[in-house]
């Protein structure tokens, strides 16, 4: 069962037949003192497609302490397969022979920069057989002076000297890392150039900003191979997207880079007190060693490697093209990150999850400003740990909403990368320390700032910010109710105190909401109107859809159960309804009424039925307020927001004149625009400052036309009059009628930089959804339609139904 020669193999079999899958294999391994690589060690193969014993039945296993290395090999190998899970064993990569040791480099030499340097010299140091033993590390280079309490002071002959000498001759960072004795085989370089030459694996710890420029530098002389790893937390967040500083770095040098995160405060680690990391490596399947058998005895496979594509952390192929790594290297798998990070005071757990350790180490930084918010009230524990536990559930959210391809929410749930290091950063730390010392001290937190960090910046706050603005740009940022409190309690629009409701008013109630395909109950009868908080991110949820050439399609809805009909698409994957709208029309049509007839209350009332499904669902409502009712402008606008409305319809036109007047039927521009900056001033003082204005000109509606007017000076005045209603501080500008052309259309998309909306209907109702949106429109609305195409569906039953031919 155990054979000792190099021509026998260990078997750890079950007693009873097994699917295959259960099985370990391992060996041959040396038993005489022969260098790894050697012709014995070549025959060394690891077959591990899952683990289904025990740690204790492996342990017996475990060579005792070695002189040679061949023994540290084979106690790698069993180390390494110990610590991995079924699932990761089936993509370690075959031990071949190596007759070549990795270079290793580390980029960057800050407070952590240094630790992770710190350990890693000592394992090239350990493991001779994998990596030659000198570590370099760039340094940015600086003049710096011995501390006086430090062991290493000179006395009066301080003076400042360059960093990079002070490290290589007392092995000691004083600026960054003091009193932590490093390495002797550490070596500070302050050529980033140099450093990293004929490195084949390289560290990034660096400030994220200057990836861009050190990648740069670096390009040339790094070999076209090499793998990484990425040390620097965080993630970069814009409108357009997210993406890894790993994949940034990757694509900058045109290799793979893997990311490390955990709860790690450099300061303990670097004095060796016991913590644990998460490294995420998918490994790319040009660099596997797996042998492939042909033909009746297994060898090597010829497949052409490089034509292998990697697919990158969203799913896709990666542009980046790699190089496959030479078979006389070691193969750098998970073992390998594994023995090269992995010490006695610092675990490792590496996993495939390379999104997951990113943004694991990014999120958990909002989290930890909003339970230093917690902490400074002085709530307690408990409130922090409620906190915690919904920053939690919109990391692991936001994870699979965005990485959906390679993000396991085990991820956050499991390792040290994520509630770890959300536990870690909770608790301390300088997002934490400065959001806390914020409320207490009743100061921006920006002044904390500057004050406690000596020019250093937190990422809480701007990862706050470039997340709500990426979340908002997708319109979801209603549904991420914590991040979304953090941004607005640092931009002033809510306080501290708000907190409890903030991130339980959107659906993280106790009491989940009825289905919304079930609209039997809400037709026969009507609840009461029940206030509904007044809330900005619905606003900005809704002025965020109007973009230019790519714009969102309003259904406009009339009564409740139009809105659950619709709201009820969104349970399909696409989710098409991103926003509502009413309009006046229909509500009017299902009280008997005509449009003039619709008075503010009974619209009021109306809005009040459907708001609460709107913000249920999640979805900013916008309302049709016809012209704002006259001199009641102030209190319809109030009235429509106070009922859940963030955003409105505001025509030019007067109903109550009707149209065929001419020009009598319509308020001038400058009345118009007054009207308009009346609206938007008691939106603000309700607490909407982004409360979205649709504004409607009837000017294509006009008859008669004015005396020497053609159809030349209407598109003129709507123009004119669309520059200004934009100007003062309407989101769009909506033009309808039968007098619209798409010529018109476009005209105007171009004057006004594509802040148009439309009817779907309109251009003579021959134009598409995709037509609008390559003619440059923000804005699509349907109209009456939903109403009038109902009511003739409608009519058609009851004629059926009655037998009415």
């Amino acid at each position: 069962m155990v054979g000792n020669s190099t021509s026998s193999y260990w078997r750890v079999l079950p007693r009873s037949p097994v699917p295959r899958s259960t099985r370990l294999s391992l060996g041959p391994f040396p038993s005489s003192p022969t260098r790894f690589g050697s012709k014995a060690a070549q025959k060394t193969t690891l077959f591990a497609e899952s683990i289904d014993i025990s740690a204790s039945k492996l342990a017996w296993m475990l060579p005792k302490p070695s002189v040679t290395v061949a023994g540290k090999a084979k106690q790698r190998v069993i180390q390494t397969a110990l610590h991995l899970k079924p699932s990761q064993t089936n993509n370690m990569a075959t031990l071949n022979a190596a007759t070549k040791r990795h270079k290793v480099a580390v980029v960057g030499s800050g407070n952590w920069g240094s630790t992770i340097a710190k350990i890693v010299a000592e394992n090239t140091r350990a493991h001779p057989e994998l990596f030659e033993e000198d570590v370099q590390m760039w340094v940015f280079e600086e003049e710096v002076t011995i501390p006086k309490n430090s062991k290493h002071y000179p006395g009066d002959s301080a003076k400042p000297e360059k960093l990079t000498s002070l490290i290589n001759k007392y092995h000691e960072n004083f600026k960054y890392l003091p009193d932590i004795p490093l390495p002797t085989n550490l070596v500070a370089n302050p050529s980033v150039e140099n450093a990293v030459e004929g490195a084949s694996i390289l560290i990034f710890n660096l400030p994220h900003q200057f990836i861009g420029r050190i990648s740069q530098q670096m390009r040339g002389h790094i070999l076209p191979f090499a793998r990484g790893i990425s040390c620097i937390k965080g993630v970069d967040v814009t409108d357009a997207g997210v993406s890894l500083f790993s994949e940034t770095i990757g694509k900058g040098l045109g290799i793979y880079v893997g990311a490390l995160s955990g709860a790690n405060l450099a300061t303990e680690i670097a004095k060796e007190k016991w913590s644990e990391t998460t490294i995420g490596y998918d490994p790319p399947m040009l660099d596997s060693r797996t042998p492939t058998p042909r033909g009746p005895s297994p060898q090597s496979s010829t497949d052409d490697l490089k034509g292998v594509q990697h697919l990158d952390v969203h799913g896709e192929v990666s542009p980046v093209k790699l190089a496959p790594l030479p078979s006389d290297y070691p193969p750098i798998d998970h073992a390998l990150w594994y023995t090269l990070f992995h010490r006695q005071y610092f675990h490792i757990r590496v996993i495939h999850d390379v999104a997951g350790v990113s943004l694991g180490g990014a999120l958990k930084n909002i989290v930890a400003v909003a339970a230093g918010f917690v902490d400074g009230r002085g709530w307690g524990d408990n409130a922090k740990a409620a906190v915690m536990r919904v920053g939690l559930l919109e990391m692991v959210k936001f994870g699979k909403e965005f990485f959906p391809h390679t993000v396991d929410p085990a991820t956050f749930l499991e390792e040290s990368c994520g509630v770890a290091d959300l536990i870690t950063s909770c608790s301390g730390g300088r997002n934490h320390k400065c959001a806390k010392m914020s409320v207490e001290e009743g100061l921006p937190i920006n002044e904390i700032e500057k004050r406690e960090l000596n020019g250093q910046k937190l990422q809480g706050t701007s990862t706050a910010y470039e997340v709500f603005s990426f979340l908002n740009s997708r319109g979801v940022a209603d549904q991420y109710p914590l991040f979304t409190a953090v941004y607005n309690i640092l931009e002033g629009n809510n306080k501290v105190d708000d907190i409890p409701d903030l991130i339980h008013d959107k659906g993280d109630s106790h009491i989940q909401n009825p289905p919304l395909t079930n609209t039997t109950t809400t037709t026969m009868a009507t609840p009461t109107p029940q206030p509904i908080p007044i809330d900005n991110t619905y606003a900005l949820k809704l002025k965020a859809l109007h973009k230019p050439s790519s714009p969102f399609i309003l259904s406009n809805i009339h009564d409740i159960p139009s809105a659950t009909t619709v709201l009820a698409l969104n349970a399909l994957r696409s989710r098409p309804v991103t926003a509502l709208a009413t309009g006046s029309y229909a509500i009017a049509g299902t009280l008997g009424l005509a449009d003039a007839e619709l008075t503010l209350p009974l619209n009021l009332h109306a809005l009040s039925l459907i708001a609460p499904h709107a913000r249920a669902a999640g979805v900013p409502l916008s309302a049709d307020l016809q012209d704002g009712y006259g001199d009641q402008l102030k209190e319809c606008v109030a009235g429509a927001i106070d009922v859940g409305v963030v955003g409105a319809n505001i025509e030019d036109g007067i109903p109550a004149t009707g149209y065929g007047q001419g020009l009598s039927g319509m308020r001038s521009l400058e009345e118009q625009v007054e009207r308009l900056k009346t609206a938007l001033e008691v939106a603000k003082e309700k607490g909407l400052p982004d409360f979205v204005i649709n504004a409607r000109t009837d000017l294509f509606m006009l008859d008669p036309l004015p005396e020497r007017w053609g159809r030349e000076e209407v598109l003129a005045e709507a123009v004119r009059r669309g520059k200004a209603y934009l100007e003062a501080g309407a989101t769009s500008f909506f033009v309808w009628g039968k007098g619209v052309r798409v010529e018109d259309v476009k005209t105007l998309v171009k004057e006004l930089d594509g802040r148009v909306a439309v009817l779907l209907s309109g251009g003579g109702g021959q134009v598409t959804a995709k037509e609008w949106s390559e003619i440059g429109v923000c804005r699509i609305s349907v109209g009456p339609a939903l109403w009038t195409e109902s009511m003739a569906a409608l009519k058609k039953a009851a004629e059926k139904i009655l037998g009415v031919e």
